[in-house]
């Protein structure tokens, strides 16, 4: 996603471009205001994936470090020999 918004950010901040006079972009200047929406859409996007993504890693590693330790509550096995094959559930309440 960085690597999509660079060229955008290059020609708004390029001083050869004339986009930013003082640090503000004029009202006229079309494509420097079309540059900046699109700049800052891109940044709440990547804002939005980074939040995402530290929500999903504190998720998982509350959810590993608070499970239990024992053995699932039910099994399931399979077996296969030269007179068949048979599978058999198991499991405690």
């Amino acid at each position: 996603m960085r690597l999509s918004v660079q060229p955008e950010w290059e020609e708004l901040t390029d001083p050869k471009n004339g986009h930013l006079a003082g640090g503000k972009i004029q009202a006229s200047d079309t494509r420097g205001v079309e540059l900046l929406r699109n700049v800052a859409r891109k940044q709440n996007t990547m804002m939005g994936l980074l939040v995402g993504s530290g929500a999903a890693l504190a998720t998982g590693t509350v959810l590993y470090f608070l499970s239990p330790n024992e053995a699932p509550p039910v099994s399931v096995g399979v077996t296969a020999g030269p007179d068949g094959a048979g599978a058999t559930l198991s499991g405690t309440f």
